[in-house]
């Protein structure tokens, strides 16, 4: 097996910067289309109202957005079969920081700050432009006041960043930036956030990413990170993870 090439401290510093650059210009794109189309206006512009659920595009597009659940199942049984097979173990860090940074952007942060916000979402009964919003039949029951930030981007973006950061191959790394823009197009066309959503959604992806970084470096600096540290850590974060999962899952049952 070829070893993954990972990036020295100073090169993920570059690799950092190129990210916050990348995503300053996507950021601007998207904050000056909102200034002169409008927020609601520009989810609009971006949600076919001429397509249903039988549509090739939309299928595509809903498959992409699922990735999500895939991402989610992915990161929790990967992580702990490189912290338990030797060969991977030059790459420990790089899993362990991305499952990290997901619980802290994807969950914690991201239902902080939807809590504080309560944006009810474009297509709540409350929205100008609900008769507008083509929702492909996904229409919640009730009122859901979780639209500010987009979930599906703040975590999606959370657990692919760290790999972006280390990985050494720019070109997985445009891919991971390219993936992560692609998830906040995908939740407008499918009528589940506004445009100031997704933007927001980014922004927390980009900055738990640094700051987990830069905190698991000074974490493996300061401390002999044994193996059995790293399970801990891996243990304590997943057991709420899957308490939220277990609970979601007989709640539909």
């Amino acid at each position: 097996m070829v070893e993954v090439q990972l990036n020295n401290f100073e090169e993920a510093k570059h690799r950092i910067k190129w990210l916050i650059m990348s995503h300053g210009v996507l950021w601007l794109i998207c904050g000056i289309a909102i200034l002169l189309v409008g927020d609601s206006e520009l989810l609009l512009l971006i949600n076919p109202n001429d397509i249903d659920t039988t549509h090739i595009f939309y299928r595509i597009v809903k498959l992409y957005s699922d990735t999500y659940y895939l991402l989610l199942l992915g990161i929790l049984i990967s992580v702990p079969v490189f912290l338990a097979v030797p060969k991977f173990e030059n790459y420990r860090r790089p899993m362990l920081e991305s499952f990290t940074s997901m619980i802290l952007g994807g969950f914690i942060v991201t239902q902080i700050i939807k809590a504080g916000v309560s944006r009810y979402r474009p297509f709540d009964e409350s929205s100008p432009i609900t008769n507008q919003i083509n929702l492909f039949g996904d229409l919640q029951e009730g009122r859901d006041a979780g639209s500010m930030p987009s979930g599906h981007v703040s975590t999606t973006g959370s657990l692919l960043l760290p790999h972006a950061i280390h990985l050494k191959n720019r070109v997985r790394a445009t891919i991971i930036f390219v993936f992560c823009a692609g998830m906040m197009y995908a939740r407008m066309f499918l009528g589940m956030h506004y445009a100031t959503d997704v933007l927001v959604g980014s922004l927390v992806y980009v900055v738990i990413s640094i700051l987990t970084f830069f905190l698991f470096d000074l974490l493996y600096r300061k401390v002999e990170m044994k193996n059995r540290y790293e399970w801990v850590i891996y243990i304590v974060l997943a057991f709420p993870v899957l308490l939220i999962l277990a609970v979601s899952i007989s709640s539909r049952l």
